[in-house]
C-alpha cells in the first residue's frame, strides 16, 4: 500500500496487529524506506505513528531510511525522522557512512545544517575508508557544505 501510494489503506493496515510494519521486500526495504524514497511526508508520518515501527531497519545496502532521506536532500523527511526518538542518527550503511556523511556527499547544506544544529551526530565520524564528512564534501566539490562542516 505504501509503495503504490494508497494513503487511505495504510491506516487500516496499521490497525491490524498481524501486519508487520517492518517487513522487507527483496531489496531489504521496509514500507518506511518506500515512503522516504517517494518523499511522502504524509506516509512517513503515518508509519511513524505506529509504535511497532523501527525507523532504523537497514536495507541490503545497510541504509536506514534516514540515509535515504539525507542523501536525496529530503529535508522535510529528515526533520520528521530526527524528531522521532527511535531514530538513530549515527547508524552506518555498507560503506560505513553515517547519515550526516550521506547528506554531505549529496551536497545538501540544509540537511547538514540540521544535523549540526541538532548536535547528536558525530561530525568526526569516519567511513570505512577513513574519510570524514568534511573531506567527502570537499572531494565532491560541495563548498557550502564543506564550509558548514
Amino acid at each position: 500500500a505504501v509503495f503504490s501510494g494508497q494513503k487511505e489503506s495504510v491506516p487500516i493496515l496499521l490497525s491490524d496487529p498481524r501486519i508487520d510494519v517492518n517487513s522487507v521486500d527483496i531489496h531489504g526495504s521496509t514500507p518506511l524506506h518506500h515512503a522516504v524514497s517517494k518523499n511522502s511526508l504524509e506516509m512517513v508520518r503515518l508509519l511513524l505513528s505506529d509504535s511497532r515501527l523501527c525507523p532504523n531497519v537497514a536495507n541490503l545496502n545497510l541504509e536506514a531510511p534516514l540515509h535515504v532521506a539525507a542523501k536525496n536532500g529530503y529535508e522535510g523527511i529528515v526533520k520528521i525522522l530526527m524528531k522521532d526518538s527511535r531514530t538513530k542518527l549515527d547508524c552506518r550503511e555498507c560503506n560505513g557512512r553515517a547519515p550526516l556523511m550521506s547528506a554531505a556527499i549529496g551536497g545538501s547544506a540544509s540537511i547538514v545544517k540540521l544535523f549540526l544544529e541538532d548536535g547528536r551526530a558525530d561530525v568526526n565520524a569516519r567511513c570505512f575508508r577513513g574519510l570524514t564528512a568534511v573531506y567527502a564534501a570537499a572531494a565532491m566539490g560541495h563548498t557550502e557544505v564543506t564550509e558548514l562542516l
